[in-house]
Parts: structure tokens; C-alpha cells; sequence
């Protein structure tokens, strides 16, 4: 430790080369470099400890490396690449790793509030958090200062839903070859890219679908894979209704072979949801006058649907394709009926059934008896 002419304070310590270290900071108190250096100690003691020149990375220079390891699907890569260039790297991509702290991310990320949607800022900062915990587990940094980072306030869009009448009519208003798509998207829940990857070997002759495959695009290459998680793989049974335009539709303009496309491309092939979304969607609302209303606001209706019917939170989970109930509480939790009220109906309508038992005369004598007595 040593005073600077400054005023400042200057630690360091001996490494495990038998080097002396002095920190690439100085201290404005002996009390923060002291402070410094026990931390320093732990971490030689430890074995977390990293060499300086490692941590002197700058944060582009890591993302390149980082950058190299897996994604697990190319759309992915995709979308967080673009956030990697446009977002992370302009800001943030000459400092070192050593000097990125909590407040310089905060700053980053008020910056990128100030002309981005939250969602937007949301999803560049848990992306920059993935960079940094891979820098963590390699050694080049300490600890993540992309913790409680205060993102800007984001409101919840409202969901849209369409009513039976409501699809019919986006049904008939969109081409003859999209008719079904609406209606099993409507009433199955189904996503536009597993109506996109669906085959005709996952549909059975009851109106039982198989989901589960899923059509992504991708700089224009449509990959065809799982879904991104093991609750995306489920069976759906459709409604008579449903069934029968779903039947229609295969007799009426697919070939019949088990591995053909149940909604292909106009010209043929997989369907690509982008193109398909100008040429055939947009105007079938707009048409119809609905707008706005996305391919993905179909799930949104599935599930409103469900829970008009009356089916329970753990079915409409597993319908849908979400990986818990609570995600699905989230999200669609307001649409549910008055649970209490109806929880306490059934429970009175459970407890009249028993009137007649003997545990409930008994009780029933037990509670006129405290009353007699002036009991509570």
C-alpha cells in the first residue's frame, strides 16, 4: 500500500509468480484500497484469481470469441447478432471488460431507453448479460455488473382476442388455401410456425394434431426443427367444427402424402410466415376489419377460448405449449372466472350434499352447542 502525491491510495500485492501487482485503479481512502485488497486475497486464496492482462479484453474483442460458442437454433443467432452489432458493441464494445461496473451499464442502458421500445432494451441487456457471464466463467471478470440494472417501465400490449363470429369472418376473408389455417390457429392454439411445419402424418381422421415440428426463418432459410421447448410438443384435439374444415381442406388442396405440408407456400414448399404475412394476412384483416391482429393473437384467441369453456389452468397450460402454469397464470390469469366466488359455491354446494351425513349433524349440534353456552 502506498500514498500517492495526489492524496490517493495505491494497493498491491504479490502475485502468485512472486510479482508485485499494483491495481489498475488508484483509491480516494486507504479504507477502499484495504478494502480492495482483502477481496484480492480471497480470490488468490480461492484460486478465482485472473491476471490482469486477461481481464484488459476490451468487450468487442470478447464477443468475437464468445460469439464463436453454439446457438441453439439459427434464428436465434440471428436476431442476437443484430442486437450484438446494433446495441452492444457501438457503446460498449471499446471498453475493457475490467472497467465495465454497474454504473456504466445503467448508462448504457437509460441511453438505449431513450430511443428504443423497453422490450427492445430488455431483450439487448439480457443478451449483453449471457456476454458477461460467459467472461465470468472464463475468468476475465469478477463478478456480473449487469445485475439490477433498472430497465424502463414496460406496459403489457392487451391481448387481442377474436370471438367465434369473429374468426368465421377472418376465415372467409383470407384465400381459400388459408381458410383452415385461421381456423385450427383459432381453436388449437397452434403457432404460425408449427402451422407452417405441419405435416399431414401429425393430423389423425378424429381432429387430433401432433405438433411437433416448427418452421423458422431465418435471412431468408426457413429451418425446420423442435419446438424451443419440450412443452411445445403436444396434442391437440380440435372441436367437431374445426375438424371438419381441417378435413375439408386436406381432401379439397393438399396432397395426401404423410410427409406433405398441411399449409404450403403458395407455390408449393414450406410456407414463409414473413412473405406470407404481406401477401395473405394483412390484407384478409384489413378485410375483414380487424386490425390490428397478428398471425400469434390466434393463440391468444385458443386460449381465451379455453377458458370460456371452462378448462382448467393446467389444461389450458399444456394446450398451449407453455413450459408452467405459472407463465400461463401470468399472462391469461384476469381471463379466468371468479375463482374464489367459485371455489366457495362448490364448497357450499359440496357441504349441502352432506347434510344429511352424520358427521355433519354432529357438527352442526357441536356449533348450536357453543352458542348455548356463550362459546366463540
Amino acid at each position: 500500500m502506498r500514498k500517492l502525491p495526489s492524496g490517493r491510495y495505491q494497493a498491491g500485492y504479490l502475485a502468485p509468480d512472486g510479482s508485485v501487482i499494483y491495481a489498475e485503479r488508484t483509491f480516494p481512502t486507504k479504507a477502499m484500497a484495504d478494502r480492495w485488497l482483502v477481496l484480492t486475497e480471497a480470490e488468490l486464496m480461492s484460486g478465482t484469481w485472473t491476471a490482469p492482462e486477461r481481464r484488459r479484453d476490451t468487450v468487442g474483442e470478447w464477443a468475437e470469441r464468445w460469439w464463436r460458442r453454439d446457438h441453439l437454433r439459427r434464428s436465434t443467432a440471428v436476431r442476437d447478432n443484430g442486437y450484438l452489432r446494433r446495441y452492444i458493441l457501438p457503446e460498449l464494445g471499446a471498453l475493457p471488460l475490467g472497467e465495465i461496473d454497474r454504473e456504466t451499464v445503467q448508462a448504457w442502458a437509460d441511453k438505449l431507453g431513450e430511443r428504443l421500445a423497453p422490450a427492445t432494451v430488455k431483450q439487448a441487456l439480457l443478451l449483453f448479460g449471457q456476454l458477461v457471464d460467459g467472461a465470468v466463467e472464463d475468468g476475465l471478470l469478477r463478478s456480473r455488473p449487469w445485475r439490477r440494472i433498472v430497465l424502463p417501465h414496460q406496459e403489457r400490449a392487451e391481448m387481442r382476442f377474436l370471438d367465434p363470429p369473429e374468426i368465421e369472418r377472418l376465415a372467409a376473408a383470407i384465400d381459400t388455401r388459408y381458410k383452415a389455417l385461421v381456423i385450427v390457429g383459432a381453436y388449437g392454439g397452434l403457432r404460425i410456425g408449427e402451422l407452417a411445419g405441419l405435416r399431414c402424418k401429425s393430423i389423425t381422421a378424429t381432429g387430433e394434431v401432433t405438433a411437433t415440428e416448427t418452421a423458422t426463418e431465418a435471412e431468408g432459410v426457413v429451418t425446420i426443427g423442435p419446438p424451443k421447448t419440450r412443452a411445445g410438443i403436444r396434442n391437440v384435439v380440435l372441436p367437431a367444427g374445426a375438424t371438419e374444415v381441417l378435413a375439408g381442406h386436406l381432401a379439397a388442396l393438399v396432397d395426401q402424402g404423410p410427409e406433405a405440408w398441411v399449409f404450403p407456400a403458395p407455390d408449393g414448399g414450406v410456407l414463409r410466415a414473413a412473405s406470407w404475412r404481406s401477401r395473405f394476412w394483412r390484407p384478409a384483416v384489413r378485410l375483414a376489419a380487424l386490425e390490428p391482429f397478428r398471425p400469434h393473437d390466434l393463440g391468444h384467441t385458443a386460449v381465451a377460448l379455453w377458458i370460456t369453456a371452462g378448462i382448467g389452468v393446467l389444461e389450458v397450460s399444456r394446450l398451449a405449449g407453455h413450459t408452467s402454469t405459472s407463465f400461463t397464470l401470468d399472462r391469461y390469469g384476469h381471463l379466468f372466472p371468479q375463482s374464489e366466488r367459485q371455489s366457495a359455491a362448490k364448497l357450499d354446494r359440496y357441504l349441502a350434499d352432506l347434510a344429511d351425513l352424520p358427521v355433519a349433524r354432529i357438527l352442526h349440534d357441536v356449533g348450536t352447542e357453543d352458542v348455548a353456552q356463550g362459546g366463540t
